[in-house]
């Protein structure tokens, strides 16, 4: 690894994709031509408690209903069964029960009547 010049090892703070909570430390280096973010997502391998959650449902997590790449911050575990239920689509249906988690509008979360129950 070629360290920094000015920042040496470069490092920043890990977060998961899932959840947004720490994970790890990332060590850039001279990887990053400017210092290191505080924090980051390098890639979407969950962290421990995610992949623990995943074993017991699928994650859900709220975005916006104008922009779906903003996400709201709501997250929620459901059980398989209630997947099958909510998701008519045999075909996406099967792709969420194997990846494990959904993106799901803010108005269709409120019109399930979810809470928010992890994190």
């Amino acid at each position: 690894m070629k360290l920094h010049k000015e920042h040496g090892l470069n490092p920043a703070l890990e977060t998961c994709w899932f959840c947004g909570e720490p994970k790890g430390v990332v060590l850039f280096g001279a990887a990053l031509k400017d210092c290191a973010p505080r924090e980051a997502c390098v890639n979407k391998e969950p962290c421990d408690k995610c992949k623990e959650w995943m074993s017991r449902g699928v994650i859900l997590l709220s975005v916006r209903d104008d922009d779906k790449e903003y996400r709201t911050g709501k997250m929620a575990v459901v059980k398989d069964v209630a997947i099958s239920r909510m998701i008519t689509d045999e075909k996406l249906r099967a792709q969420v029960l194997k990846k494990r988690v959904c993106l799901i509008a803010d108005s269709a979360w409120r019109h399930l009547g979810l809470e928010e129950v992890i994190k």
